[in-house]
């Protein structure tokens, strides 16, 4: 039974009222389809049609096996993703080219507590302004760049020298298991009111289809990380239509979390972290995020001539020429 015939044979009209005390009668469409496989499943069982139960099993075995992991469950046609430490990959689009990846951070790399007020005390003394909209706006939150600077809402941040010594293991351990190409670093503070609205990387100036990492520390796990897709027009002969296609997604932001957005998870997805009512201290969270960006050509430029360098060197070893001969005084 195709998915068409099934919503065909089990289709019905729901009578509702509206706030007004308008009656509306809508019928059960694909929106639906998934919240009432489970209903319809038993009503099945009670007929005793093996047939169509078995059916209905593979209908909901392909359902979860596309975008469920095994640590996740379905709530307003919205997945929900919490946190293990196996590695969970998540599909976000039907062809596969757009996911993201949640893992808890090995426990020998948990940040204590002593660790986590250091690098909170970093925070600037004055947040940076955004522009949005034609305005100046005040960003929700305390941002330091390294290594490179970063180019956001039409505005440059310039980068810092000193790169914590507190998050050269986190660095690290992203270079291994992620992406050993990874030549920026960004730190965000955040307080008990501190958020950011859902919004895209900026992919031009990284690596195509390069992975993003994000790696959060926090005291608590209140807080969501969203994944929601990007609208889409289509032009139409009576007009433009906007369509959404893609998984919406909510993670739990659990102390010590990595994800991991790769393919085309820019290009498809809106992603970020609401935010959420607090008493008091609570609420703080830092989060660590690595790019890679592309070289620039004096970059190039400096790594051609320092293998040049590197090579007369060896070749001078090799002839047993000292390696200051030839050059003056």
């Amino acid at each position: 039974m195709t998915k068409v015939e099934y919503e065909k044979k089990y289709e019905r009209t729901k009578t509702t009222k509206n706030k007004m005390g308008k009656t509306i009668r809508e019928k059960t469409t694909s929106a639906r389809y998934a919240r009432t496989l489970n209903d319809t499943l038993a009503r099945c069982r009670k007929r005793h049609n093996k047939d169509e139960v078995n059916q209905l099993k593979e209908l909901m075995k392909e359902q979860m096996d596309t975008f469920r992991p095994a640590s996740a469950f379905v709530k307003y046609n919205v997945l929900t993703v919490i946190p293990q430490y196996k590695e969970q990959i998540i599909y976000l689009n039907e062809d596969k080219s757009s996911w993201v990846k949640v893992q808890l951070l090995p426990r020998h790399l948990h940040m204590d507590v002593h660790d986590f007020l250091d690098l909170y005390a970093l925070r600037p003394e004055v947040k940076e302004h955004i522009n949005m909209m034609g305005r100046q706006i005040e960003c929700r939150r305390w941002s330091l760049y390294f290594s490179k600077s970063y180019y956001f809402s039409k505005t440059k941040h310039e980068k810092l020298s000193d790169f914590p010594k507190l998050l050269r293991p986190y660095f690290e351990y992203v270079k291994e298991h992620v992406n050993p190409n990874f030549n920026q670093q960004m730190m965000n503070i955040y307080d008990a009111n501190g958020s950011i609205g859902m919004h895209a990387d900026n992919v031009e100036p990284l690596v195509p289809y390069s992975e993003i990492v994000s790696l959060s520390f926090s005291m608590d796990d209140k807080r969501t990380f969203k994944l929601r897709p990007i609208n889409t027009s289509v032009k139409t002969e009576v007009g433009v239509e906007k369509s959404v296609t893609g998984l919406s997604v909510n993670i739990q932001l659990l102390p010590n979390t990595m994800i991991v957005m790769g393919g085309t998870c820019q290009l498809t997805h809106k992603h970020g972290v609401p935010a959420v009512k607090y008493e008091g201290e609570h609420g703080r969270r830092i989060n660590f995020t690595a790019r890679c960006y592309r070289k620039t050509i004096n970059e190039v430029m400096q790594e051609i001539r320092q293998q040049e360098a590197e090579q007369e060197a060896e070749e001078r070893r090799r002839l047993g020429i000292p390696l200051w001969a030839g050059y003056a005084d």
